[in-house]
């Protein structure tokens, strides 16, 4: 692996840290309080988590063209970017 590769994956694998950290204290409030906006918010950050995790894995395991597989990473994204929008704005 070149450095460049080893970068890459320490700053992905910090990033989905992150957001997993956010998804669990989410999760951790939405457990004592019982308010959904919590339940969004996890569930917006797990997609988010989700989403680096998938490009990594599609990078390696699937033999499908670059530009393929950063869609599916934006789709993914966005997905998680449109549940975070409704836990801050109230469901839809």
């Amino acid at each position: 692996m070149t450095p460049t590769t080893v970068l890459l994956i320490v700053v992905r694998l910090v990033a989905v840290l992150i957001a997993v950290s956010i998804s669990a204290t989410s999760f951790r409030a939405y457990r004592r309080t019982g308010r959904r906006t919590f339940a969004y918010t996890m569930a917006g950050f797990g997609t988010l988590a989700l989403g680096l995790g998938i490009e990594s894995f599609l990078l390696r395991a699937v033999p499908m063209t670059l530009a393929e597989i950063h869609t599916i990473e934006s789709l993914v994204f966005a997905l998680g970017f449109i549940v975070l929008y409704v836990s801050l704005h109230g469901q839809p």
